[in-house]
């Protein structure tokens, strides 16, 4: 991804949402892509829950935020969450993740 990631141009004016699971795939990436940054160089999903709270449309910039929320085992495992939002109202929530994130060389 990069910051011009884009799914599902022209699909706008037919009023289609994005499919569920291209935003899962989004969430899980970027839960990833965190525990990377911030925790332990390569990183396995160990397992992942999503809810989708309202459509995602094409053609509209969504914001995609991911917190650590706990250590799970120190070095080994962590609970992070993430958010897809409104770009002007964080609280404006289209879909959520709570992802375990794991290190791979530690298991």
């Amino acid at each position: 991804f990069s910051e011009a990631a884009q799914i599902g141009r022209g699909l706008q004016a037919a009023g289609i949402s994005i499919h569920g699971g291209a935003i899962e795939t989004c969430l899980d990436e970027a839960t990833a892509e965190l525990a990377k940054s911030k925790l332990f160089p390569m990183a396995t999903t160990a397992s992942i829950t999503f809810k989708m709270k309202q459509p995602i449309l094409p053609g509209v910039t969504y914001r995609v935020f991911c917190k650590v929320q706990k250590e799970i085992v120190k070095g080994v495992s962590y609970e992070i969450e993430g958010n897809v939002t409104d770009t002007m109202d964080e609280k404006n929530t289209f879909a959520t993740c709570v992802a375990k994130m794991a290190n791979p060389s530690a298991l």
